[in-house]
């Protein structure tokens, strides 16, 4: 099988950003985003543009296969997601979710079945969106693959060939349940201590509070990723200082972004994930009882007014 339908669900900053690329590196019709018909006369009318770019996107039609399918919404967009693109899905649809935390994977699953649904993580992009404007400097990548990659599975082995021939940045990691522990661990410090502080990536690649505390609340993470027999350690905390080094330091979190435009976050699948596995074993999370509560705090400032 050769993917020659790649479609999206969502054209966020992930959403535009891949799908941009791939538009393109591939032939014209290759890529679709997947809206509703009141949605797409907002992106006509508006218009989207990728570091001062317009886009050319093309819209599903109705019933139109994917080969790959790509998730890009926030967590409390996900069911509503799954529902628009059930049309387009069948038995061999490729599927992908970008989406934040560990647990997307098993909610899709649910509603479609796991059949090609592999696990992933975006990471290392420091992209922006406003309005209809998206700014980034680095794409990142995305990691992605079955729980485990010593051997390449048939689906995997494809998608690598979908990358390869656009150049799409990306990593197969060995052991997925560890990255997507990793990321877990990047958002609930970095994402959560940019909101509360209000800092960009130049912040917390400064030493002060920001960053101490995206340390701190990173290392409850590492506690009880052992506890669930992830392997992570202080290396996998230094490497991904490392990845927040190398980003542009205007940039924002996701986060930060969603505070800003008075918007719900995900603070649920960061600390509200740390404090409940906290509980389960019994190990206190001080840090990102913290972060969860002033993050509440200031979602609710704004979501009621």
């Amino acid at each position: 099988m050769k993917i020659s339908k790649v479609m999206f669900v969502g054209v966020g900053a992930l959403g535009t950003m891949y799908a941009a690329f791939l538009t393109e590196a591939m032939d014209k019709g290759s890529v679709k985003v997947i809206a509703g018909k009141e949605r797409i006369n907002k992106y006509v009318r508006e218009k989207i543009y990728v570091n001062g770019k317009e886009c050319q996107f093309e819209f599903a039609d109705y019933g139109e296969k994917a080969d790959i399918l790509f998730y890009c919404v926030k967590n409390n967009q996900l069911q509503q997601a799954i529902e628009d693109s059930k049309p387009y899905v069948h038995q061999d649809t490729i599927i992908l979710s970008v989406l934040n935390g560990i647990g997307s994977e098993d909610i899709i699953a649910k509603e479609l079945g796991m059949g090609h649904l592999l696990y992933c993580i975006a990471q290392g992009m420091d992209a922006v969106k406003e309005g209809n404007q998206l700014v980034y400097h680095s794409m990142g990548k995305v990691c992605f693959g079955e729980a485990d990659n010593t051997v390449l599975s048939p689906w995997v082995s494809i998608v690598k060939q979908l990358f390869d021939e656009t150049h799409f940045p990306y990593e197969i990691p060995v052991d997925m349940q560890k990255s997507m522990w990793g990321k877990l661990m990047l958002n609930t410090g970095c994402n959560q201590a940019a909101a509360v502080f209000g800092a960009n990536y130049g912040m917390l690649q400064q030493e002060g509070e920001a960053r101490r505390v995206m340390i701190d609340a990173m290392r409850e993470v590492l506690v009880l990723a052992k506890c669930e027999g992830v392997s992570l350690s202080e290396d996998d905390i230094a490497y991904w200082l490392v990845v927040i080094s190398q980003l542009d330091p205007r940039g924002k979190t996701s986060t930060l972004q969603d505070v800003e435009a008075k918007r719900k976050t995900e603070v649920e699948l960061f600390s509200g994930t740390v404090i409940r596995l906290g509980k389960e074993h019994g190990i206190p999370t001080p840090v990102n009882d913290f972060l969860f509560a002033r993050m509440t705090e200031m979602e609710n400032e704004y979501l009621v007014k």
